[in-house]
């Protein structure tokens, strides 16, 4: 995308203002890692946050208030080419979006790109900052106000220290409700999905459609007065809506994993032309149910009783 940077020649004060109203320039990224960098949890990002900006709750990455946040997405299974391609000038434009700015950059060591258009909301702006090679790629969303012209500034100067870490181990159970207290599976943390945290055998993802069995985990919050059944019924719902067929729903229990109210199954369904199973444990304490849905293709079958074993393991906190 072009830089579109309005360059006014005049010499008056209207000049002037127009000029200290451009957007921040954010180009070429050269960061190291220092004792103010935070790492953003369940992934191997690390920035200095702006000023007012903390964890959120609600997403992966920095939050000050509804118009002002940072989301970020660790891919392992998406190469930088493929997210080039998919967040090409072309989609922004079909979708009637102006481009306000797009070029690209390098990310320390990385191909990367940058792209500005407006926000959802009037006076407010959306950059994506895309890097990764040819085994990942990183997106950084920041969305802010233009007329908090301070904060903007902020936020450029804290993407400019963002670094990436490719020898860091992500840990999510610091950050998350729950954790998984097998260390003898096979099955490790992969990455923080928008939806779910991704579990794959020794934390790999080659690809973002592999064959591997994989292992969705999806904390749900504030369900108190709800039945499992119920968030059983509406996982069904979601895989229809995906485009799933349902082939079975067999071997339903109620026995508790760790104590906890638990209802767990094993639901077959084909979808795009292929067969897939899935052991599916829905398991509540309190107020909070962790759904957790390991996949496997028909082919794997013998493998869904080692995804029931790690799932076995499941400490809520």
């Amino acid at each position: 995308m072009k830089n579109l940077f309005l360059i006014l020649i005049c010499l008056s004060a209207l000049s002037i203002s127009s000029c200290s109203d451009q957007r921040p320039v954010l180009d070429k990224i050269r960061s190291q890692k220092t004792p103010q960098h935070l790492n953003i949890g369940g992934t191997r990002l690390f920035i200095v946050p702006p000023k007012g900006f903390t964890i959120a709750e609600a997403f992966v990455g920095l939050i000050k208030n509804r118009d002002c946040t940072i989301q970020i997405i660790d891919s392992k299974g998406e190469k930088i080419r493929g997210a080039f391609s998919a967040y090409d000038d072309s989609m922004f434009i079909k979708q009637g979006m102006k481009i306000l700015e797009s070029k690209r950059i390098r990310v320390n060591e990385y191909s990367g790109k940058l792209i500005v258009v407006p926000g959802k909301f009037e006076n407010t702006e959306t950059l994506y900052l895309l890097f990764g090679d040819n085994s990942f790629s990183v997106l950084v969303t920041a969305n802010y106000e233009t007329v908090e012209k301070k904060t903007r500034e902020e936020i450029y100067n804290s993407l400019k220290t963002i670094y990436l870490d490719r020898n860091f181990n992500a840990d999510i159970s610091i950050h998350s409700n729950y954790f998984f207290s097998d260390k003898t599976s096979g099955y490790k943390f992969c990455e923080k999905m928008a939806q779910f945290d991704l579990y794959t055998i020794n934390g790999d993802l080659k690809a973002l459609n592999t064959e591997e069995p994989v292992i969705m985990v999806t904390p749900l919050k504030h369900l108190e007065n709800v039945e499992l059944e119920k968030v059983a019924e509406l996982n069904i719902f979601g895989l229809k809506q995906q485009g799933a067929k349902i082939v079975q729903i067999s071997e339903q229990s109620n026995e508790s994993i760790n104590g906890y109210e638990t209802l767990s199954r094993k639901v077959s369904f084909s979808i795009n032309g292929a067969s897939k199973t899935s052991y599916q444990a829905f398991v509540k304490k309190n107020d909070q149910v962790i759904a957790i849905q390991g996949i496997v293709f028909d082919k794997d079958l013998d493998k869904l009783g080692e995804i029931k074993q790690f799932s076995s393991s499941l400490v809520i906190k």
